[in-house]
C-alpha cells in the first residue's frame, strides 16, 4: 500500500504516521503533505491514507485510539479532531483523550466505538468552511445513532485555526475552556436550521419548526433528546415572537425619561426591557 501501480511512492515528500488498531498492531500508514517553498500549499491532499486492506479500513479506524483509549474511559469523554498532527499536539499539551478520523468525517462505526467507551464525544473542528462541513456531516451521521444518555458536542475553533495552531497560539487551558463550554448537538442543530430558515416572519418560524421536527424524527434511538430538541425549538420561536412584539410596542411608545420623572407610574422603554423582557426570556429559556 506504499506504492502506486506504476511503482511511484504514494507518500513522496510527506510526513508519515503509522496507523494502529485497538490492540496496538500497525495496520497501515498515512502521510501529511510537507510545507512547500514560500509556504505554498501542496498540489495533493493535505492528508493521504494508504490503500485499504483486510487489516486497514479507514472508516473503522481512529488515529490515536490505541494511545487514548484508557484516558477516554477514565474521563468518559473523547475529543475528535481532523488531522494526525492535531492529535499529536493535543497529546503533547496533556489532552490525551484525543483521536482523529481517517476520512473527511466520522463514520457510523467510529461513533459507535467511541460511545461504547464514553457517553460524550466532542468534535473539535477547524474554524473554516471545511471544518463546518465536516461537523455537519458528523452530526447527520450521529442523528440516527445517538441514544438517550449520550452526548455529541461541537467546538468550532476561532480565527480559522486548526487544533494544532490553536494550541500553539493559546495553550491547553484555553482549549479545555472551549471544550468545557462547547454547545450540545441540539444547539448546533438549532443554529444551523435557523440559518436556513430565519425566524423573522411567521412563515420563517413555521419552516424553522418543520426543519427541527424533521431532524428530531431521525433520532430513532433517543426519544428524550428528540423531544428536548423540539421543545427548545418552540421556545426559541416563542421568544423571538415575544421579543418582536415588545420591540414593536416600544417603537410606538411615547414615554420619555422626562415623562417618567413626572409620572412615576410610567415606564421608559429601557425599564420595560430590563424589568419585563429580560425576566420573560430568562424564564422561557
Amino acid at each position: 500500500g506504499l506504492y502506486s501501480q506504476r511503482g511511484s511512492s504514494l507518500f513522496f515528500d510527506r510526513l508519515m504516521f503509522p496507523l494502529r488498531n485497538l490492540t496496538g498492531d500497525v495496520v497501515g500508514f498515512a502521510g501529511r503533505a510537507m510545507p512547500q517553498p514560500d509556504n505554498k500549499e501542496s498540489s495533493g491532499p493535505k492528508y493521504l491514507n494508504g490503500k485499504e486492506s483486510r487489516w486497514f479500513k479507514k472508516d473503522e479506524l481512529l488515529f490515536g485510539l490505541y494511545e487514548s483509549a484508557s484516558t477516554i474511559r477514565t474521563l468518559q469523554s473523547a475529543l475528535v479532531v481532523e488531522g494526525q498532527l492535531d492529535v499529536i499536539s493535543l497529546h503533547q499539551a496533556g489532552i490525551t483523550n484525543t483521536v482523529a478520523a481517517m476520512g473527511s468525517a466520522l463514520s457510523a462505526h467510529n461513533l459507535r466505538v467511541l460511545w461504547d467507551m464514553a457517553p460524550e464525544i466532542v468534535l473539535v473542528m477547524d474554524g473554516d468552511s471545511a471544518g463546518l462541513k465536516a461537523a455537519k456531516a458528523a452530526v447527520k451521521i450521529a442523528l440516527p445513532l445517538i441514544r438517550d444518555g449520550q452526548q455529541l458536542r461541537i467546538v468550532m475553533l476561532p480565527d480559522q485555526l486548526d487544533p494544532d495552531e490553536f494550541i500553539r497560539k493559546y495553550g491547553a487551558d484555553q482549549m479545555r475552556a472551549l471544550v468545557a463550554s462547547s454547545p450540545q448537538m441540539s444547539e448546533f442543530l438549532l443554529g444551523e436550521t435557523r440559518k436556513r430558515h430565519p425566524i423573522l416572519t411567521a412563515e420563517g418560524q413555521a419552516a424553522f419548526l418543520e426543519g427541527i421536527d424533521a431532524l428530531s424524527r431521525e433520532m430513532h434511538n433517543a426519544p428524550l433528546l428528540a423531544q428536548a430538541l423540539r421543545i427548545q425549538a418552540r421556545s426559541r420561536a416563542t421568544m423571538y415572537a415575544l421579543t418582536s412584539g415588545l420591540r414593536a410596542g416600544l417603537a410606538d411608545c411615547a414615554i420619555t425619561p422626562e415623562v417618567a420623572i413626572t409620572h412615576p407610574s410610567a415606564r421608559t422603554p429601557q425599564e420595560v426591557m430590563r424589568d419585563v423582557l429580560i425576566p420573560l426570556l430568562t424564564s422561557a429559556g
